[in-house]
């Protein structure tokens, strides 16, 4: 149970730590706010379109 726990508590650590980069980022570059919106969120501006493109499996042969 103790090596699962500090497993946790390593996994955790590397979580907070990309989480303070993401907030680090947007709050000293107005660009990151934009680059997330139009990758998590999808938003685009008015005169612009979005292509989201799917991975498809590819089929069997019988």
């Amino acid at each position: 149970q103790k090596a699962n726990l500090e497993s946790e508590r390593s996994f955790y650590l590397k979580e907070n730590a990309a989480i303070i980069k993401t907030i680090n980022d947007i709050r000293s570059n107005p660009q990151e706010v934009q680059r997330i919106a139009r990758e998590k969120y999808k938003m685009k501006k008015d005169n612009e379109d979005i292509y989201v493109i799917t991975k498809v499996a590819p089929k069997e042969n019988h």
